[in-house]
């Protein structure tokens, strides 16, 4: 414990300070004195538009090698949701490109700033103190990381709000698998409860958190959803859909493949999977299927993108997504807008604001709740039932209207 403190020292002390501010010891910073900064700089023109986070700054540390599952994507719909709350963003990245959704946004401007280390855990912003001034405020994605410790520190040392964008990190799977968990709890705790707003997308988040920090400020709103263009869903393509990370504990996969065994050979559906592997879990399952003689009925293949990604969903006789805990589920969104019907495992949060067998199917997260809703999904008329309410339920629940409404009503009461 004295050689981890010993090194955090260390580390902190090589960072460039260059606010002399003290310290703000309490868990909400000084005074919200970024609200009256973005009144007295607005321009003319943006005096009677409501810009409630300031400047806003959006920082994640990831390397490239890592793979982030949907934290990405919803990254980048958040910044694109959030720069309508600004007088500008900046997003602060740990490598120079660009970042192709956020491209032609005239608010927005991305900026690479210096790390030491390569790893998840080892990465050190240096200079981030240098983006930050006042009327600012700071989000920051995921957790358990020293780069959002050290983020989350310099924000209260330069006086400027934060945010924690948690993307289900602290749900108690996570979190009673972490190495050294007591001590990085600790850690965790007080970045949490010095953050304005710790922001989870359910409410069934929230204990997760008040576990980790009771005295956490919560702000409960999950990622919006948009019409998909023209593309809207048929079926008829002979398979059920999966999307996602390869990632075979937490998605559930080996819980897909064993109901799928549990089924007769006569009824059984063919599964077409797609999605990046996770640490050589894709070549494991495989070996699973193969083992349990499947291979004639799942189909394992790449990533796709783009107008591949919604053909597959447009085609599909329904969508599975078996996860053994979900904070939000990016592939359900997706199916759900273009019209498709989802079966979806209980433990994704986002199965608590559908109603089952009208918007979504619902089913336990073992091999015999699984095998019920494969058998279910060859029922066309429930399908036919699911999807049609589905879509209107997912755009009128999941409108980014609402998402950025809960943003202005926080931090409205936070300054008050």
């Amino acid at each position: 414990m004295g050689r981890l403190k010993s090194r955090l020292r260390w580390i902190v002390s090589q960072l460039p300070i260059v606010s002399k501010t003290p310290h703000v010891r309490s868990r909400r910073w000084a005074e919200p004195s970024w609200l009256p900064w973005a009144a007295r700089h607005a321009t003319p023109k943006s005096r009677n538009v409501q810009r409630p986070l300031g400047r806003y700054i959006d920082y994640y540390a990831r390397p490239a090698t890592y793979s982030t599952g949907g934290v990405n994507p919803s990254r980048e719909m958040w910044i694109e949701a959030l720069a309508g709350l600004s007088s500008h963003t900046r997003v602060l990245t740990p490598t120079a490109g660009h970042i192709p959704r956020l491209a032609g946004n005239e608010n927005l401007s991305l900026t690479s700033i210096r790390h030491l280390g390569s790893g998840r855990q080892s990465m050190i912003p240096v200079g981030l103190s240098q983006h930050l001034t006042e009327g600012d405020t700071l989000i920051i994605h995921e957790g358990w990381t020293t780069s959002n410790l050290i983020a989350g520190w310099l924000a209260n040392r330069c006086r400027i709000p934060y945010v924690v964008l948690a993307h289900g990190v602290y749900a108690p799977e996570i979190r009673h698998n972490l190495r050294w968990g007591k001590v990085r709890t600790r850690f965790e705790r007080r970045l949490l409860e010095r953050a304005s707003a710790v922001h989870v997308f359910f409410e069934g988040e929230v204990q997760g958190v008040v576990d980790i920090a009771p005295n956490a400020h919560l702000l409960v709103a999950p990622t919006g959803v948009r019409e998909i263009g023209n593309v809207q869903w048929e079926g008829g393509g002979g398979y059920i859909a999966w999307m996602g990370r390869f990632d075979i504990h937490h998605k559930g996969l080996d819980i897909l493949v064993r109901a799928l065994a549990e089924i007769s050979p006569t009824e059984r559906p063919t599964i077409e999977m797609r999605g990046p592997d996770h640490r050589g879990d894709k070549a494991r399952l495989c070996a699973i299927v193969a083992g349990l003689g499947l291979a004639q009925w799942i189909n394992v293949g790449d990533e796709l993108r783009g107008a591949d990604r919604w053909e597959f969903y447009r085609q599909a006789d329904a969508v599975v997504h078996p996860a053994r805990w979900e904070s939000y589920g990016q592939s359900i969104v997706e199916a759900m807008v273009l019209g498709a019907p989802v079966l979806v495992s209980k433990a994704a949060q986002i199965s608590s604001i559908f109603e089952h067998g009208r918007e979504i199917y619902l089913f336990e997260p073992d091999v015999d709740g699984m095998a019920r809703g494969l058998r279910a999904a060859g029922r066309a008329d429930l399908m036919r039932t699911i999807a049609e309410n589905g879509r209107i339920a997912c755009l009128e629940r999941l409108s980014w209207k609402k998402a950025t409404d809960r943003y202005v009503q926080h931090f409205t009461r936070s300054s008050e």
